[in-house]
């Protein structure tokens, strides 16, 4: 009458080592057909296999609570599908925030700390580029985790005469560290003057201090209020939105806000305080909107 029992004692617990193979295999699977698919860049498998001292960890710790299976007081046999389910899970989550301790990381970098009154960037990317207005340095630049064909950035630099002149373009090879693009993150001290030149642009240039910007490939850029009296020169498939109650000055041919007077070379919108003179070039559908 002991073994009555038995069979479905047996039976719940082959459950859980089971139900654990199974998650670790959906988790492994999900990141291997979302590198190939590129919703993941290809490094996130090196991160993931970066973690190999938590895998002999999980098999370590599998091993010395193997004995208490017998008791039946625990489903031993999960533990280590679950660790290493966990551990993957992990290494994807770190990846996604791009944790600087990851070889993805490695691809990263920031610009110089020194303080200038002025800067000049020139940037060239086959793919898309995101800039923003948050860095502690001169500049920080990180690859997008998500799949592509953009290889790592690389910098060329120069510092003389309160002048900081930085050329941002691809390394010859990607390997490991395609991916779809970067996110480049300018300081707002200094006054900028930008070139940016990419496939697809996602720009945000409120709060930093713009007096020429020249932007050529599709997406969307945001205007900051100018400072003084500034240049603008578009081309592409843009929409561009600008800084309300500021002064602007189009040349070309774009589409404008309905409170704006067309002029005979473009459009103009009257208001105090500094201009932002904007040239529109090229066969692509430029669009101006207010906020």
């Amino acid at each position: 009458m002991s073994n009555e029992g038995k069979p479905n004692d047996e039976h719940r617990s082959g459950f859980w080592p089971r139900l654990g193979w199974i998650l670790f295999a959906i988790v492994t699977m999900t990141l291997v057909i979302a590198v190939l698919l590129g919703v993941l860049m290809r490094a996130a498998i090196l991160d993931v296999v970066s973690f190999w001292p938590a895998w002999v960890l999980a098999l370590l710790i599998s091993m010395a609570l193997w004995p208490l299976r017998r008791k039946g007081v625990v489903r031993i046999g999960a533990v280590l599908p679950l660790l290493l389910f966990s551990w993957v899970a992990v290494a994807v989550s770190l990846h996604l925030q791009a944790w600087e301790v990851l070889p993805s990381a490695s691809a990263d970098f920031s610009g110089p700390s020194t303080d200038v009154p002025s800067s000049e960037m020139s940037l060239l990317v086959g793919g898309l580029v995101e800039v923003g207005n948050d860095a502690d340095s001169l500049y920080e630049i990180r690859l997008l985790r998500r799949g592509g064909d953009v290889a790592p950035a690389e910098a060329l630099e120069r510092v003389a005469d309160g002048l900081a002149t930085v050329e941002l373009r691809e390394r010859a090879e990607a390997g490991w560290f395609a991916s779809a693009g970067w996110r480049l993150d300018l300081s707002r001290s200094p006054a900028w003057r930008l070139d940016i030149v990419a496939e697809e642009v996602d720009v945000d240039l409120r709060g930093l201090v713009v007096i020429d910007l020249a932007v050529e490939g599709t997406g969307t850029i945001w205007l900051g209020t100018p400072a003084d009296d500034s240049e603008v020169r578009l081309a592409g498939d843009l929409r561009v939105v600008v800084p309300a109650d500021t002064a602007i000055e189009l040349e070309g041919a774009a589409s404008i806000p309905s409170n704006w007077e067309r002029t005979e070379s473009g459009a103009r919108f009257e208001a105090g305080g500094p201009l932002i003179r904007i040239t529109a070039s090229g066969t692509g559908a430029i669009e101006i909107v207010n906020p």
